[in-house]
């Protein structure tokens, strides 16, 4: 079968709705701030294990001895390469459903931080 990408996050954004906007319903806007990336072609090397998704760290275990302990790059994740992200402010419509009740919750899917490549963006509820 098909591979499904991973999900980032749900992000949470709360908003005040009056009774008559839930009866009635109403599109409404909201502001948002997103981190989303800027393309493939902006993906630089991994400075900090030089490309290759791994880094070496030397442990001293005892009476003068050592130990290479090799482990996944932290600042690339085991990619090898960085990709340049950056904040930005978007307006987003929520539809409010006529009859709608308190709680209830509106998904703006895929409507999160994009922050790695490999993964979809989560939802905004």
């Amino acid at each position: 079968g098909a591979q499904r990408r991973r999900k980032g996050p749900t992000l949470r954004h709360d908003m005040a709705v009056s009774l008559e906007e839930l009866f009635n319903g109403r599109t409404t806007q909201i502001a948002v701030e997103r981190t989303v990336l800027l393309g493939d072609k902006k993906a630089q090397r991994c400075a900090p294990c030089a490309g290759c998704g791994f880094v070496v760290q030397r442990r001293l275990v005892g009476f003068g001895a050592e130990q290479d302990v090799r482990s996944t790059c932290p600042a690339c994740k085991g990619r090898g390469s960085i990709f340049a992200m950056e904040r930005t402010r978007a307006l987003l419509s929520v539809c409010i459903e006529p009859g709608m009740y308190p709680g209830d919750h509106v998904v703006l899917r895929g409507a999160a931080d994009e922050t790695d490549p490999d993964v979809e963006p989560g939802d905004i509820v």
